[in-house]
């Protein structure tokens, strides 16, 4: 054994001899999951000094004794990248989906400066095309100036955000979000909707794959790398979308018929039922634990402001749609081609008549809204 002291001249060197050669280490830690996970190896003095969570886990009154220690929740190159900053005080961070990551780890193990490091490194690798991931990390650990940049770069870059393939793979609770925004640049409603479409069959796919996917093969840990898996966002369960087309039926003059901006915008949750027509009731909504009910894929559709469409708009796209009932379908084209119809709107839509990019620099504002655009932070 050759007296590798002498070779580092800096503590950092020191330390990162001992993290890749495991040399003296008196725990080992099991990261990922199955199928993807390796072995690696610590010293429990420089983790503790570190870290008050290694602290706790290796001196505390409830001292782990599992060997290996299993870590399910980071992704073994956070985990790697983690060790290397609490060894040599480095911080490698390669691409936006490594700062989340990494950041989730820094945060569960108490690592404030590798926190602000993850969290700079997101400001400056913020795009349309990340903007609703960053949303969700900022959401998740309150950081609240990040999450009003995402918002205003979501309201000014709409279009690219729902176009791009990554928002088909964002919560569902982000897109009701995003769907909510008083400010958005769209051409009219029906970007959105085209995006809620979808984004149906992106999760109607998911819900189709685990239910019918085998068990992932069990192997044995490796201590060489493999490739991290994706974190795969668990998305709130909904009742599978068979997206058909369907005809709905409207008279020759609905196409010329203009609605006048008469209403104040709001939700109306309560509405009487169609005696002649009825709206099928929602079917009964799944509750999470804490008995709150989980979204759907409704509650997005509930934010589109569908009056703000012409009659053909809304005939030819959302009405042939099976997002919609056909007696919503035919509520919904009532109450467009008459602001007094005497049918009321299906419960819980919109009824906003202010289309959203009149609400540029101020403007009336629907109460059915999550943000208000004048609101948001300028950084």
């Amino acid at each position: 054994m050759s007296d590798w002291q002498l070779e580092c001249t800096e503590l950092k060197q020191r330390g990162a001899y001992l993290l890749q050669s495991g040399q003296w280490s008196d725990c080992t830690f099991l990261v990922g999951t199955e199928p993807h996970q390796v072995v690696l190896s610590g010293h429990k003095l420089i983790l503790a000094m570190s870290s008050p969570v290694f602290e706790a886990m290796f001196y505390g009154g409830m001292a782990e004794r599992n060997d290996p220690i299993p870590i399910l929740d980071v992704q073994i190159e956070a985990f790697k990248a983690l060790l290397e900053y609490i060894y040599t005080g480095n911080i490698n961070i390669s691409s936006f989906d490594k700062a989340c990551e990494l950041c989730y780890g820094a945060k569960k193990y108490m690592l404030p400066h590798l926190v602000k490091e993850c969290t700079r490194y997101l400001w400056s690798d913020l795009y349309p095309r990340n903007a609703c991931r960053a949303y969700e990390f900022a959401r998740l650990f309150e950081e609240n100036v990040l999450m009003e940049k995402c918002i205003q770069i979501i309201s000014t870059n709409t279009k690219e955000v729902l176009n791009d393939n990554s928002f088909e793979e964002v919560e569902l609770n982000t897109v009701i979000t995003v769907f909510s925004l008083d400010h958005l640049n769209v051409d009219s409603e029906l970007d959105l909707f085209e995006a809620a479409v979808r984004y149906a069959k992106a999760l109607d796919k998911r819900t189709t794959e685990r239910s019918v996917s085998p068990p992932a093969e069990i192997v044995e840990p490796q201590k060489s790398p493999a490739p991290s898996t994706s974190n795969d966002q668990s998305e709130p369960s909904t009742a599978e979308v068979t997206l058909e087309p369907k005809v709905v039926n409207i008279e020759s003059s609905a196409e010329n018929s203009p609605v006048p901006v008469t209403e104040a915008c709001r939700v109306e949750p309560d509405q009487p039922e169609i005696v002649s027509d009825p709206v099928p009731p929602p079917e009964e909504p799944k509750k999470t634990r804490d008995g709150k009910e989980k979204p759907t894929i409704r509650s997005a559709i509930e934010k589109i402001r569908f009056l703000t469409l012409t009659p053909q708009q809304f005939a030819e796209g959302p009405a042939r749609s099976s997002l919609l009932t056909e007696s919503e379908a035919f509520a919904v084209l009532m109450n467009i081609l008459s602001s007094n119809s005497d049918v009321p709107m299906p419960r819980g839509f919109s009824t906003c008549r202010v289309p959203r990019k009149q609400l540029i620099g101020g403007g009336p504002s629907c109460n059915d809204s999550y943000y208000n655009y004048n609101h948001i932070v300028s950084i």
